[in-house]
């Protein structure tokens, strides 16, 4: 069974406690919308940094557009060095709830 949600954590649970097996799946632009959020309100990233972040995800060179394994873990390492660097506080939810959904 394959169900996708967007991300909503009481549903997620919902779904992991009653279709334990069940594939979840995201719906892209809830995502977006979540890591924006995340930027803007949480971490306080200016529109013109956000941006940036989420085209080095979702842009044409971005995370989601890579070929392969290999190159996935070198434009997210280069991504997660820049956080390091400029964004600390997105740090741990990068590295927890997007990285691991992408």
């Amino acid at each position: 069974m394959e169900l996708g949600s967007d991300d909503e954590k009481a549903l997620t649970k919902a779904i992991e406690h009653v279709f334990p097996s069940a594939r979840q799946y995201l719906c892209t632009k809830h995502l977006k919308d979540n890591i924006k959020f995340y930027l803007q309100n949480k971490v306080g990233i200016d529109k013109v940094e956000r941006d940036t972040v989420m085209r080095s995800l979702f842009g044409s060179e971005g995370i989601v557009d890579a070929n392969t394994t290999l190159e996935f873990e070198n434009r997210s390492d280069k991504l997660e060095q820049v956080i390091k660097e400029k964004f600390d506080s997105f740090e741990q939810y990068y590295v927890n709830n997007i990285k691991p959904r992408l």
